[in-house]
């Protein structure tokens, strides 16, 4: 396992029409490196996930000369990327048996030339994060922080391992209580709109 990575974090909530895309791209800037994980899971209806790693803006459709990566469930959808060295664009496409699909894309990214898709699923492991409705938990929660998170292997640090432990567990309360209200009153707004 790599000595050292820092994780970030963010999420996005939306609203795609049956037969329709939304359309996502982000780069890790360095020159080598760095992992990602997207997990797109759908509040209501049945978004599916496609993933393009070509260069340029391109935008990803569910038709395979169009995408690199899919993932097409009926629940959580989740891909895993290594060597992001190419930007990753992303779409979320409203399958056609709902009139509309709301969603929330989270994605986890490793921001170390090193850490590779390895070390996250280590990381993973290590914290007992593997069924993937906890990893979006955690995902979730580094995300509403806005504050990057450093894992210090023990073997390279005497220091103990922390899960981004610089916030009591009140406030940890507190964010996921905030974010699901905003979340709530995100979808109120929709549904009166």
């Amino acid at each position: 396992m790599t000595a050292s990575f820092t994780l970030s974090a963010e999420t996005h909530i939306g609203i795609v029409a049956a037969y329709n895309y939304s359309h996502y791209n982000f780069v890790i800037s360095r020159r080598r490196g760095g992992a990602a994980i997207l997990i797109l899971s759908s509040i209501e209806g049945d978004a599916d996930l496609y993933v393009s790693r070509r260069s340029g803006y391109h935008k990803p459709t569910f038709r395979p000369k169009d995408y690199d990566f899919q993932s097409t469930t009926c629940g959580l959808d989740l891909i895993e990327l290594d060597n992001l060295t190419l930007p990753v664009n992303i779409a979320i496409y409203g399958h056609p048996a709902h009139i509309e699909s709301h969603y929330e894309l989270a994605i986890l990214m490793c921001k170390s030339d090193k850490a590779t898709l390895d070390d996250l699923k280590n990381f993973r492991t290590l914290f007992e994060l593997n069924s993937d409705e906890k990893f979006l938990n955690f995902v979730q929660e580094l995300a509403i922080s806005q504050k990057d998170y450093v894992f210090m292997d023990k073997d390279a640090n005497d220091s103990e391992n922390l899960l981004g432990n610089d916030k009591d567990t009140k406030h940890d309360i507190l964010n996921t209580t905030l974010y699901v209200l905003k979340c709530l009153v995100q979808l109120l707004f929709e549904v009166i709109i």
